[in-house]
């Protein structure tokens, strides 16, 4: 049984060969049973949802703040779009499925740039270290 870490008054547990979630709340005590797909489906509607709230999701990343939740080396794929060529890259998050991210190729510069930058320098010294 896998239960969440969130601070939301819901909880889950995974049942039947781990292709059904039951949630439960002090406001369904019962639960509610959803498959993969209604899971998947929920997962969309919520990100549909926080798009349109505010705050809105800051632009850019405040860097040097902790990160939680990170997964390491996640699979990822590449092809051009079908309208202007522009790089698609897809990338696996294993809580929200492939996501999908078309960069224009000044970006898509950019970025690859960024990436051989960061994986060149040498690993930043541990905090206290001489």
């Amino acid at each position: 049984m896998m239960t969440n870490p969130t601070p939301l008054p819901v909880k889950f547990e995974i049942f039947d060969e781990r292709r059904t979630a039951v949630f439960r709340s002090p406001f369904e005590p019962g639960g509610f049973k959803m498959d993969t797909e209604a899971v998947e489906a929920a997962l969309q509607m919520f990100g549909l949802a926080r798009a349109e709230m505010l705050p809105a999701v800051p632009a850019e990343w405040p860097r040097g703040q902790m990160v939680r939740g990170v997964f390491r080396d996640p699979a990822f794929d590449m092809e051009a779009d079908q309208l202007a060529g522009d790089p698609l890259l897809h990338i696996r998050h294993q809580r929200f499925g492939w996501l999908h991210f078309i960069i224009t190729k000044a970006e898509a510069r950019k970025l690859g740039e960024a990436l051989i930058a960061q994986a060149d320098a040498p690993p930043p010294s541990a905090a206290g270290s001489a």
